[in-house]
């Protein structure tokens, strides 16, 4: 009788505690999955690891157990990229994919006639939202910072009346991207502005000496130059600038490349205009607690990238909550489009296209840090 008793008192105990977990588990619709394809190695692996802490840091400031974020490295490459998107879609069953760079988020676009998912591109090209409704792109482009740069030369274009003073150079990385930006945007906003284009010309990732070019730039005799790129190779670009004593001479303007990583002095810097998103510039009270942050956990300082991530986070969990249906991505694609509101980057504008747009603005560098321009 006694061992009839325990062995009922045994059976109630387990039926007791698998119903006590299926009562407090999360069902896994409810879980708001993100996948992200960052290059965690290689070249790139300074952006990656800025946008890995960026959406962390976006988990831990939500305190909520329904948002998981999954991490593969593309090491920058696209094939990479495309084996490890797949494997994030396959085996954690995400919903939202977060890519970074044109090469990689172009290769796994190709996905969306296999898998159901909505992913975010953080490149500069203009047009990946535009060829697949599937793809946002929530990251600040390449027209934005080239129109940026022009308006600042259309401000010093306005103050002379003298053309050949205000003709410019542009040294530009050879990689697609580039290229693009300056035959799509540079080279019409300056033949519209009237600047002529005095000097133009390319460099490769890996370039180390830079002599030709730098002759080439000091027997033009102009005074401004625009520079190109991710900023690898800029330290070689400047030390033959210094060689030439050009540094001083020639005003330089740029924008990714000398705010995505710290790789030049102060006194190489000072003085360089750049074309930034505002938050790096003037900086809101809600950058500046994601600021805090951030460097309270990580011992360094944010920079665009951590910040864009950080937003894509907190936006995708908030479409998520606000639709409910998980599984209805059309819906959600839907309530992101179109969509205002402010933000540590200011006030974005989600386009309905699915272009995010943010605010901008021109800097100066001083004493190694970026000061507003005006």
């Amino acid at each position: 009788m006694r061992k009839r008793i325990t062995f009922s008192l045994v059976i109630i105990f387990f039926i007791s505690l698998i119903l006590y977990q299926g009562c407090g588990k999360k069902e896994e619709t409810d879980i708001i999955k993100i996948g992200a394809v960052l290059p965690l190695t290689g070249s790139l692996s300074f952006m990656g690891e800025l946008e890995r802490h960026g959406m962390e840091i976006a988990r831990e400031t939500l305190e909520r157990d329904n948002i998981s974020l999954f991490y593969e490295d593309s090491e920058g490459n696209a094939t990479k990229g495309l084996n490890a998107a797949q494997n994030l879609l396959n085996i954690n069953n995400v919903k939202i994919l977060i890519t970074t760079g044109t090469a990689v988020s172009r290769s796994v676009s190709s996905l969306h006639n296999r898998f159901s998912f909505l992913q975010s591109a953080f490149c500069m090209d203009p047009s990946i939202q535009e060829e697949d409704e599937n793809v946002l792109r929530l990251y600040y482009g390449m027209e934005q910072e080239a129109k940026t740069i022009l308006s600042y030369l259309k401000e010093i274009n306005q103050r002379s009346n003298n053309l050949s003073s205000n003709a410019v150079g542009i040294l530009s990385v050879n990689h697609q991207g580039s290229i693009q930006q300056v035959n799509d945007y540079f080279k019409p906003g300056l033949k519209e502005l009237g600047i002529p284009i005095q000097f133009i010309d390319t460099y490769e990732f890996s370039q180390k000496d830079f002599k030709n070019i730098i002759a080439k730039i000091s027997n033009t005799g102009i005074r401004k130059l625009i520079i190109i790129g991710y900023g690898f190779v800029y330290p070689e670009i400047f030390k033959n600038l210094e060689q030439y004593n050009l540094l001083k001479e020639i005003d330089i303007i740029g924008g990714w490349g000398f705010i995505a990583n710290k790789n030049l002095t102060d006194n190489q810097l000072e003085g360089i205009v750049v074309a930034s998103p505002l938050c790096m510039i003037s900086p809101n009270d809600k950058y500046k607690a994601f600021e805090k942050k951030y460097l309270e956990k990580y011992k360094v300082r944010p920079n665009f990238e951590s910040a864009l991530a950080y937003e894509n986070v907190l936006l995708f969990y908030d479409a998520f909550n606000n639709v409910k249906e998980h599984k209805d991505l059309e819906k959600i694609r839907s309530y992101i489009l179109g969509l205002e509101y402010d933000s540590i980057l200011g006030e974005i504008k989600i386009t309905e296209k699915g272009k995010m747009v943010i605010p901008m603005g021109l800097g100066k560098f001083v004493k190694g840090k970026l000061k507003p321009l005006y």
